[in-house]
């Protein structure tokens, strides 16, 4: 995955960097790309790669195979904090793995990136054609990342557009045309608005499209780039011989929003206790606790039962947790968050290839965040978190499994080369009890139980009821619990 710079260091020149896979290597690979445009792009597809195997099924690899290439503008602030392009193909690395290979360079001080769209159009067809030659069979990879070195960055002419006031002619549909466009452009410019604009000249299933977004398209839009079904995916498609009124369509949720502050949160503070034990029946420990409270962030990682290694799966996805480096803004948190749990079924599924054609090394986890008076829970599996609220135990995750006959885990960290983090966020208040439990946990005592014994006393004392319950019900599996209280400045801490 992409490096750091040293703070402090002078930044380097904006340039064209990309991240991916390509057919000549057996992992991700990834140079040149700002941090939180590669965190964002790495983010969005990873859920969207998820939510499109789901609504496409068996259809889902074909569509995938003949996709197009699609070109993109995206607005300030909408992946990251400066406008950027590239392009985005659909790829595959050398041992099979599915995932698109992504060239973009962020534009620093571009104040109407729209424009790229019309006027740089030589930029994108070069760009495109070194994504392209990564299929090629004589593919070289060095040659391929000097070759990006000296693209250089799109240009705009220069101008201000609002400048004075403009004529335009009018002679013909295509001057017309021209002329609104332009016009466009100048009523626009320097307007701050977020947009995402995604063009492509079309595959056997893909007519040529220009897309226009408000923001990032929702993880279940990203359907239609691949099979072209617009109306299937949520969005409305507009067509010059649609120029007429149209009946609103339901609205796609936008991608789940980063943590934001509330205004104003109460006055609280954090206050936490996490216990994890083998149970009465396993002779070891799969299970992993993370307790950063420095950061607001906790954690449980429970080994995938019945498979190999499953203690080593779940320090794995411990480690990179407990490694979150402090300073970080809450958005840029969950960021690195998705990213380092990417990077941990990328590890994960590397050791499973060593141990066997059939061996899965994999954990679930659930993760809690605060910050600003707001919270928000991450998850993969069937790890859960609880929000014990008046008295009332609000579960904040849904199992990541299905039943027939035996649990079965649909979602797990390493158990797939496609993984995203479902998210849910919200508000807290005062006297809120967060609860992170393993399933071993939910599995001795209920639901009410748990809301039973955890919600008295405070979180040490509730912790150690918890595990002290469990085990006289004879916990048959690993059992983990975290408890995090929002106590109010004046309650004493526990």
């Amino acid at each position: 995955m992409t490096g750091r710079r040293a703070a402090g260091a002078t930044p380097e020149p904006a340039t064209v960097g990309f991240f991916g896979k390509v057919p000549t290597r057996g992992d991700f690979v990834s140079r040149r790309l700002g941090g939180p445009l590669h965190d964002a792009l790495d983010q969005w597809l990873s859920r969207a790669l998820v939510a499109s195997r789901r609504q496409l099924g068996e259809a889902w690899l074909p569509a995938y195979l003949v996709a197009p290439v699609w070109r993109f503008v995206l607005g300030r602030g909408t992946m990251g904090p400066h406008p950027a392009v590239g392009v985005l193909m659909p790829s595959v690395d050398r041992v099979g793995r599915y995932f698109p290979l992504v060239l973009a360079a962020e534009m620093p001080g571009l104040t109407d990136p729209w424009r790229l769209f019309r006027l740089s159009g030589g930029w994108f067809d070069a760009a495109e054609a070194r994504a392209r030659a990564c299929l090629d069979d004589d593919f070289d990879f060095h040659a391929f990342e000097t070759g990006l070195a000296d693209l250089g960055l799109p240009g705009l002419p220069p101008g201000d557009l609002a400048d004075a006031p403009r004529r335009f002619g009018l002679d013909g549909e295509a001057e017309a045309l021209r002329a609104y466009a332009d016009a466009v452009e100048g009523v626009l410019a320097g307007s701050r608005r977020a947009f995402t604009l995604w063009w492509t000249t079309g595959s056997e299933a893909v007519a040529p499209s220009l897309l226009l977004h408000r923001g990032v398209p929702a993880p279940e839009q990203f359907a239609a780039l691949l099979d072209g079904r617009w109306d299937a995916w949520g969005w409305q498609d507009w067509t010059r011989e649609e120029v007429r009124a149209q009946a609103p369509v339901s609205p796609v949720p936008e991608a789940p929003a980063a943590l934001a502050p509330s205004a104003p949160p109460d006055a609280v503070r954090l206050v936490s206790a996490a216990r994890s034990h083998k149970g009465t029946r396993r002779s070891r420990n799969d299970d992993a606790v993370v307790a950063r409270p420095d950061l607001g962030l906790w954690a449980v990682a429970d080994g995938a039962g019945g498979h190999a290694a499953a203690d080593v799966a779940a320090a794995t996805v411990a480690e990179r947790l407990t490694g979150l480096p402090a300073g970080l803004d809450a958005a840029l948190t969950r960021a690195t968050i998705e990213r380092l749990m990417r990077e941990a079924n990328e590890a994960l599924r590397a050791r499973a290839r060593r141990l066997g054609p059939d061996a899965v090394v994999a954990a679930v986890v659930v993760v809690l965040m605060v910050r600003a008076g707001r919270y928000a829970v991450a998850w993969a599996g069937d790890s859960r978190a609880y929000l014990l609220r008046d008295r009332t135990l609000t579960p904040l995750t849904r199992d990541h499994a299905h039943r027939e006959g035996r649990k079965v885990v649909t979602r797990a960290v390493g158990a797939e080369d496609a993984f995203a983090l479902d998210w849910a966020a919200g508000p807290v208040r005062a006297g809120d009890r967060f609860i992170l439990c393993s399933d071993g946990l939910v599995a001795a005592l209920g639901e009410r139980g748990l809301a039973q014994v955890a919600g008295h006393g405070g979180p040490s004392e509730a912790v150690a009821s918890t595990i002290d319950d469990a085990l006289i019900a004879g916990a048959r599996d690993n059992v983990s619990v975290v408890v995090v209280d929002a106590a109010g400045e004046g309650d004493a801490a526990q």
